[in-house]
């Protein structure tokens, strides 16, 4: 299925055989997908090419997002509408658009908030290195980097007095402020974790927290369900619909019968890293000899 994990990928479809009676597909494996992801996929944050993030650690700004080829207008007032809430949870499996979401509705006209935007080490299990990325970004969103007194790590780490520092940081900015986490499932410290429940269920009036995610994680935010304060948008929101799989094959100048794009929408289940690989193949890589687009090249 693709909207699993890397290992249950296989099948998605690759190319589609307009020859044949029915439209066919090859399939896609897990290691040619993540292949593409590593080395072609640009981040949508900082818009570097490839996972292997070296800015981590530090505070971020949300990069210009590039012209879409078919706007998600309904997801992005979606989001909007979500941000709202005291705290909003995108959680969707990987490929699934979950940051391309959040650069779009963080570059849209009229964006009220300022962002303090972090993203979280890949396999993180320091605390102490955790809340010092958040505490940067917090002063940078509020301009207050340059005048605070540096942090760094020390031997004592106490984590409630760090979340006090955070908490009272984002109490004294001006303005709203969106906090917004990405890649919070690489957080493997539950110590970490326990303190960002408390964060989360402590925010200031004026701010608010978004965070992406690959899984649902252990943040006991029950109370905030029950007050309406929590939002959730999931891999079901952010799948393209039938219609919007032809849009991108329409943007994209790829001619597939109504047929082989319904079924590549079945195939895919509207998965947005299956579609653009797809689409991608269809793009840049010729035709087999046989002139078969079944066994097309991964580009």
């Amino acid at each position: 299925m693709p909207h699993k994990d890397n290992a249950g990928r296989d099948g998605i479809a690759a190319g589609v055989d307009e020859s044949a009676a029915e439209p066919r597909f090859a399939p896609l494996t897990a290691r040619a997908l993540a292949w593409y992801r590593d080395r072609r996929c640009q981040d949508c944050v900082t818009g570097a090419k490839g996972v292997r993030r070296r800015y981590q650690g530090r505070p971020l700004t949300v990069a210009p997002a590039t012209p879409r080829l078919i706007d998600r207008d309904d997801l992005v007032a979606a989001l909007d509408r979500a941000a709202a809430r005291k705290v909003t949870i995108i959680s969707a499996p990987a490929g699934s658009g979950k940051t391309c979401l959040l650069r779009a509705w963080a570059d849209r006209p009229g964006q009220p908030h300022r962002l303090a935007v972090m993203q979280v080490q890949r396999d993180q299990h320091d605390a102490q290195q955790f809340w010092l990325a958040l505490l940067g970004a917090v002063r940078h969103a509020s301009a207050t980097a340059g005048r605070a007194e540096p942090q760094t790590a020390t031997p004592g780490f106490n984590a409630p007095a760090m979340v006090d520092r955070v908490l009272s940081e984002l109490a004294d900015a001006r303005g709203d402020i969106t906090l917004v986490i990405d890649d919070l499932h690489e957080l493997n410290s539950p110590e970490a974790l326990s303190q960002l429940t408390r964060l989360l269920m402590n925010l200031p009036p004026q701010v608010h927290a978004v965070l992406t995610t690959r899984h649902d994680l252990r943040l006991l935010l029950h109370q905030l369900r029950l007050a309406g304060e929590l939002a959730e948008i999931r891999a079901a929101d952010l799948r393209f619909s039938e219609r919007e799989t032809r849009e991108l094959l329409d943007a994209l100048g790829i001619a597939l019968s109504a047929a082989g794009a319904a079924l590549l929408h079945q195939r895919t289940e509207g998965w947005a890293a299956g579609l653009r690989l797809a689409a991608r193949i269809c793009c840049c890589a010729p035709p087999c000899s046989t002139g078969s687009t079944a066994s097309w090249p991964i580009c």
